[in-house]
């Protein structure tokens, strides 16, 4: 990138989504030794249905979206992807001095507003 370039870089937000990464750290715990995806699958329906309502999951309406309409592909990605990493707003800023960026502001994804 030359010196004048921008980008956008999306990261997953740490406190908003604790009951989504709570699940996802069950779910590992619980599917360690599955050999088969739709084992795991099985295991996530039947935790969700059987989980009490007051568990944090349950409080983001946007999390239980695919489990209500019963796409497995959806929870798949949600709750057994491996590779999530999550930041604070805190935890943002050394990520992009370490890569040698500088912040220039927050943008609404939905906007999809390119940079001037």
């Amino acid at each position: 990138m030359n010196d004048s370039g921008a980008m956008g870089l999306m990261v997953y937000g740490k406190y908003r989504r604790t009951g989504g990464y709570q699940m996802q750290q069950l779910m590992r715990m619980i599917n360690a030794n599955e050999e088969y995806l739709s084992n795991e699958v099985t295991n996530i329906k039947r935790i969700l249905a059987n989980r009490p309502k007051t568990n944090w999951f349950s409080h983001n309406v946007k999390f239980i979206v695919d489990y209500i309409k019963g796409k497995d592909l959806g929870l798949v990605d949600l709750l057994l992807y491996e590779q999530y990493c999550t930041y604070s707003i805190l935890e943002v800023y050394p990520l992009l001095e370490q890569s040698g960026l500088q912040f220039v502001a927050f943008n609404d994804v939905k906007m999809k507003i390119p940079y001037r």
